[in-house]
């Protein structure tokens, strides 16, 4: 039963964001290959350290957020 849920929750997220996202109507079939693939993904996310930027000083480039 809890597959079945999460499965139904996946297909309405799927619609969702294709609807939202690329202003796309997709097929039922095209909606559960999507579905399939995604649950077939498997593994451990890799962590990802951000790296630590130098200090600014006088040359460093200043973001300008007018632009003419």
């Amino acid at each position: 039963m809890e597959k079945a849920r999460i499965s139904c929750q996946s297909r309405e997220a799927v619609g969702t964001m294709a609807d939202i996202q690329l202003d796309a109507n997709l097929s039922a079939k095209q909606v559960d290959d999507i579905v399939a693939f995604l649950h077939s993904l498997n593994g451990e996310v890799p962590k990802i350290e951000k790296p630590a930027l130098p200090p600014s000083g006088p040359e460093t480039w200043k973001y300008i957020e007018e632009v003419y």
